[in-house]
């Protein structure tokens, strides 16, 4: 379920884990992925039963299976995942501001917010520099994507 869904149970249980204001608070519950599951699922039944009834009869047994065949097999499985899943945490803004309260806490997505919403006073919002965080925000994924 999207993490929308299952906002108060996590942050409930955030909380009882003293998980608030951490970095992993921020991340554990965001790596736990259903799409992910079915994706790997979907692969794995992929996977012809020549292959697995060839290494039973090699001597190989579930755990060298997996970890000697099936993981090489999966490894762009595995890119794919990790691409769409660091995005999707990247991108998130709803989590990190329910968990985190210190600024020094604060991603990149929250902060651009915070700087588009400032209307105190005088103040105007500071679009040049939301625009730069923005464009900064951006880097990472797209280094992450060209790397794999």
């Amino acid at each position: 379920m999207p993490l929308e869904v299952r906002l108060q149970p996590s942050y409930e249980v955030a909380q009882k884990l003293g998980l608030l204001n951490t970095y992993t608070g921020l991340i554990v519950p965001l790596i736990a992925s259903a799409t992910a599951t079915f994706f790997f699922r979907q692969y794995f039944r992929s996977i012809p039963e020549e292959m697995v009834e060839s290494a039973r009869i090699d001597g190989a047994g579930p755990i060298k299976f997996f970890i000697d065949i099936l993981m090489p097999l999966s490894q762009t499985m595995i890119a794919a995942m990790f691409i769409i899943m660091f995005v999707y945490g990247w991108n998130q803004y709803l989590w990190p501001t329910m968990i985190t309260t210190e600024k020094g806490m604060y991603t990149l997505v929250r902060g651009i917010k915070q700087i588009t919403q400032d209307f105190e006073g005088n103040n105007i919002p500071e679009y040049g520099r939301a625009n730069m965080l923005a464009l900064i925000a951006i880097l990472s994924p797209v280094a992450e994507v060209i790397f794999f």
